[in-house]
This record gives C-alpha cells, sequence and structure tokens, in this order.
C-alpha cells in the first residue's frame, strides 16, 4: 500500500504539470474495487522514520557527497544534512550537536 502511495504521490511533473494522474486496475468485479478503494487509495499513509542520520548510514552520505563535489568542506556536508527528513524528524535545534556528530563519524 505504500509503494502505491508512493508512486501515486510522484504523478504529474512539477512545475510543468497542472496536476498528476495515477492509475489502479482492479482485475475482479466490485469486491475488488471497494478493497482496493478502501486499502490504497482511501488508506492513510503510513509513517515513516529516517535512518538517514545512523551512524553506518551517516558515514556513507558524508562519503557520497564528498567524492561527488556535492560538498567540500563541513559546512557544505551541514547545508546538505539539514535539508534531509532525518536531520528534521531528528529535532537538531543546535548545529553545534550535528557538527559534534559529523566529527565522531569520520
Amino acid at each position: 500500500m505504500m509503494e502505491y502511495k508512493q508512486m501515486a504521490g510522484r504523478a504529474g511533473r512539477p512545475g510543468l504539470d497542472p496536476y498528476g494522474e495515477a492509475i489502479l486496475i482492479a482485475r475482479g468485479g466490485e469486491d475488488e474495487v471497494d478493497y482496493l478503494i478502501r486499502n490504497y487509495i482511501g488508506a492513510k499513509v503510513e509513517d515513516i522514520k529516517s535512518k538517514f542520520l545512523t551512524d553506518k548510514n551517516l558515514a556513507t552520505h558524508m562519503l557520497s557527497a564528498i567524492a561527488s563535489g556535492y560538498a567540500s568542506s563541513i559546512d557544505d556536508v551541514m547545508r546538505f544534512i539539514s535539508s534531509t527528513l532525518g536531520y528534521v524528524q531528528g529535532g537538531f535545534h543546535r548545529n553545534e550537536f550535528l557538527r559534534d556528530l559529523l566529527r565522531r563519524s569520520r
């Protein structure tokens, strides 16, 4: 179900299309149509929890950002990380904490 919501949510091209369309095909009768509408289209979106800032993932993402040329300083890495869901969910109110976390994961 989450996969359908994720794909349907990406329908359309931002800035190019006024809206997006997603199609869900039912192969059975009305019972299947009702099931799909109830459990896919009308279902609540599942909560997600970012694993971005775990020790293992943080080191990998830092190295990827640096190796790709996206970041060349700790300030660049901070800008990159502070724009992620993990940063928002982590409740980082002070960048000093994140800077310390980055230094420890080197």
